[in-house]
């Protein structure tokens, strides 16, 4: 080879050589001087790492500052992200010590991927027995971290479950929606009930601590924190005695109907129900369920795949709020409207006497009365007593042929209406309107016959807390409230922020008189065991009651089960205070399913039985001694 191609070959190699060092040194420079902010800050975010300190959600309280809601430390594991490899280990090891597969584990890995130096919360509440063992593990446990934070619990267990409602941690569908702008993925939020109306509320703001962890992930040194700030608090209408016994005695007595015990027959469909206690001249709530219950704490620490699939396939939908959502026939308990609009639309007046023979012809067909015999002449104040369906036909044929006067005198109570109750989330549709039967116009042709099953709450589909707001309207004189849940709003120290007011929502337009005439019909139906047609449909529970009660049984149909029980009432007749609305899904009767937890409700609420709350001065009833 000659000189000049070797000096060539040379000269190209070391051309080849000086491009190559100036590579290596610009990719030096770029790397460590032009980039070096964002390696620095990659390599701290390997080194430092936040933990979040979940704030505590605020107290709930009831009316006289028993702890209905609160908070108490939990462990919880959460694991932070490293590379594979370890990442991998503390998965399978994770998934040995918490009873729960690597699928479960990589699931929640796979949802916060978008914030990859973040801890990712595996598990909560951790019995001490796991803590124990995770701690003698730590070194097969790389990123893995136990902390202690505040977890909801419920202090009455199933009281008060679907008012209060539970949390859970946030769903991927919900951070879609308007409504949870803010939120990510990891959150526990409120998920039905006050916790979730009152969810911006309660939450508080989060904490966090800035720690220093070694190369297996594990926190070495706290570098600095931000304590967290608690929720604001609740302080609810309800009554947490009036509410607890209610509940049980609920329990307790459809219990007896399902076996038969002391009845006639046995009603075995009679496990479901609902129960509304409201003050009638404020709207505030007192005592509310529906029934079957659940049990709230479930949620708080991630319910399992098997307790959910429970809830959700139980045929008596446990979780189904049935006080607002619920849909049912009122049966006799509607009679005081087709009272009200017979007497307003000057169809009738309190004189006025159907005969009752036990049944009653229109056109071609009979219409029954539930008593065989019927119950002789009556006026409007002997039918309320003794809910006579003959009478109230003859109202419906008087009102007809069309249903416009019913279903105008219905909305007048509030009745086929949401009510505006504060558990509704703004912006949502939280309660079910309801159904008037011929409020709607179909192709089909409304017959003369089907205002009387109309007249007499057959063919409707109402709720319970509609069926409320019409007690109080009766027994106020006629103003309708909104249904009122929470009465306060208090920071974290405990101030007032906040104070609810009663609002009213309409008033009913009936005369005073009109009002007075249907509520002597009531106080007779509950208080008279005398007369011509025999006693009034509850008196057996009140004739003798310390308190004047005024009420209402409903007994309606619901093909193809047993009938549905209703009980309306309020007292002290004379002057009210409260009302109450019970509903026993299948119970048979209104008098017997129903109107024995109204007197148990009552007993408590004016302090007749032994152990209750002891009511101040200022409230306390007026008694009729002879009723």
């Amino acid at each position: 080879m000659d000189k000049s191609r070797l000096e060539r070959r040379l000269a190209v190699f070391v051309l080849v050589l000086v491009f190559a060092f100036f590579g290596l040194g610009g990719r030096l420079i770029y790397l460590q001087v032009a980039r070096a902010g964002y390696f620095s800050q990659l390599s701290l975010q390997n080194r430092i790492r936040i933990l979040t300190m979940n704030a505590p959600r605020g107290n709930v309280y009831d009316r006289f500052g028993q702890l209905l809601a609160a908070n108490r430390p939990c462990f919880v594991v959460s694991l932070m992200p490293l590379e594979k490899e370890k990442t991998d280990q503390a998965v399978t090891e994770l998934a040995r010590l918490l009873g729960i597969t690597e699928a479960e584990i990589r699931a929640k890995i796979d949802k916060q991927k978008d914030r990859p130096f973040e801890p990712v919360r595996i598990a909560t509440d951790i019995t001490p027995e796991v803590h124990t063992r995770l701690i003698e593990d730590r070194e097969k446990l790389p990123g893995v971290v136990v902390e202690t934070l505040p977890i909801r619990e419920y202090t009455g267990g199933v009281l008060a479950a679907h008012l209060l409602g539970y949390v859970s941690e946030i769903a991927p569908s919900e951070l879609e929606g308007e409504a949870w702008v803010g939120y990510r993925a990891g959150d526990i939020i409120g998920k039905e009930g006050l916790e979730r109306r009152y969810d911006k509320e309660l939450r508080g703001k989060d904490g966090g601590q800035q720690v220093e962890v070694d190369s297996t992930g594990h926190p070495v040194t706290v570098l600095g924190d931000i304590p967290p700030v608690a929720g604001k608090g609740l302080v609810l209408t309800i009554d947490a005695e009036l509410q607890k016994v209610a509940e049980e005695f609920y329990d307790q007595w459809t219990a007896k109907i399902r076996s038969g015990e002391g009845f006639s027959e046995a009603f075995p469909e009679a496990d479901s129900g609902a129960c509304v206690v409201m003050k009638v001249n404020t709207g505030e709530i007192l005592a509310m369920f529906s029934r079957p219950a659940f049990d709230p704490t479930v949620f708080a620490a991630g319910i399992d795949a098997e307790t959910w699939e429970t809830l959700n396939t139980d045929p008596l939908r446990p979780l189904y709020n049935r006080v607002l959502l619920g849909r049912y026939t009122p049966g006799s308990t509607f009679k005081m409207v087709t009272a009200a609009a017979a007497l307003e639309t000057g169809k009738t007046n309190p004189a006025y006497r159907v005969y009752d023979s036990g049944s009653y012809r229109y056109g071609n067909v009979l219409f029954k009365c539930w008593k065989p015999a019927g119950h002789g002449s009556v006026n409007l104040q002997a039918a309320l007593k003794h809910s006579c369906n003959s009478y109230f036909y003859e109202m419906g044929v008087k009102l007809g042929p069309g249903p416009e006067d019913l279903v105008r005198w219905a909305e007048n109570f509030g009745l086929g209406l949401p009510t505006g109750i504060d558990l509704a989330v703004p912006g949502e549709i939280a309660e079910i309107r309801g159904t008037l039967a011929g409020r709607e116009k179909t192709d089909e042709p409304w017959m003369g016959g089907q205002t009387l099953q109309a007249a007499i709450g057959q063919g409707h589909a109402l709720s319970p807390i509609q069926m409320a707001v019409y007690a109080c309207s009766l027994a106020n004189g006629g103003t309708r409230y909104v249904p009122q849940v929470v009465k306060q709003i208090l920071s974290p120290d405990g101030k007032v922020l906040e104070e609810m007011k009663p609002q009213v929502a309409g008033t009913v337009g009936a005369s005073a008189d009109t009002m007075a005439q249907i509520r002597a019909g009531l106080v007779a139906s509950a208080t008279e065991l005398t007369g011509p047609a025999g006693p009034g449909t509850s008196a057996w529970l009140f004739s003798n009651f310390p308190v004047k009660v005024a009420g209402k049984t409903g007994t309606a149909s619901a093909p193809p089960g047993d009938d549905h029980a209703w009980y309306v009432a309020f007292a002290p007749a004379d002057n009210p205070e409260i009302a109450v609305v019970i509903l026993v899904e299948r119970g048979g009767h209104g008098s017997t399913a129903a109107a024995p937890v109204a007197k148990a409700i009552f007993e408590q609420y004016f302090g007749l039985t032994q152990g209750a709350r002891p009511r101040p001065p200022s409230e306390l009833p007026a008694t009729s001694g002879g009723d």
